[in-house]
C-alpha cells in the first residue's frame, strides 16, 4: 500500500495554496510529493485546515513505480 502524496496536495488545492494555508514555503508540498513523504505532523495540520479530507482516501493499493517513485522508503508517512 502507498500514500498517494500528489493527489492529497492537488485536492487540497495545489502545491501553492496548500502550503500557503499551512504558512510553510510554497516549495514544501512539492518536496512531499518529490520525495514521497509527509510528516503526521503536517497531515495533522492538513485535517486541521481541510477537515473533510478523509485521510484513508490516500491510502492506495499498488507499488512504488505507479506513483512515479523508485524507492519504497518514497512511499509513506514519515514520524
Amino acid at each position: 500500500m502507498l500514500f498517494d502524496i500528489a493527489r492529497l496536495i492537488e485536492d487540497c488545492g495545489g502545491a501553492s495554496a496548500l502550503a500557503k494555508k499551512l504558512g510553510v514555503a510554497r516549495t514544501t508540498p512539492y518536496r512531499w510529493a518529490q520525495q514521497g513523504m509527509v510528516s503526521s505532523r503536517m497531515l495533522v495540520r492538513i485535517k486541521e485546515i481541510e477537515p473533510n479530507v478523509n485521510i484513508d482516501d490516500y491510502i492506495v493499493q499498488g507499488d512504488t513505480h505507479e506513483l512515479g517513485h523508485n524507492s519504497e522508503r518514497r512511499a509513506g508517512v514519515s514520524g
